[in-house]
């Protein structure tokens, strides 16, 4: 975890593994979840992930204002 600024932050995950050999399309189903319950949670937060060769890349960004 590392703060990229004081509202936002990126988690970067070396390796994830929750199957031997996920799709993106898996990737995406299984932590959608998350994404979503973030802006639930907190209507100002935007969470966006991309793959980072073996593993994820989280930003976790408080905007300010709400998003949805």
């Amino acid at each position: 975890m590392e703060g990229i600024s004081p509202t936002t932050w990126r988690l970067t995950l070396d390796a994830i593994r929750p199957f031997p050999a996920p799709s993106e399309g898996l990737r995406r189903a299984l932590f959608e979840f998350q994404i979503n319950s973030g802006g639930v949670l907190n209507g100002h937060l935007q969470l966006t992930r991309e793959s980072a060769g073996a593993g994820e890349r989280w930003t976790i960004e408080d905007t300010g204002r709400w998003i949805w």
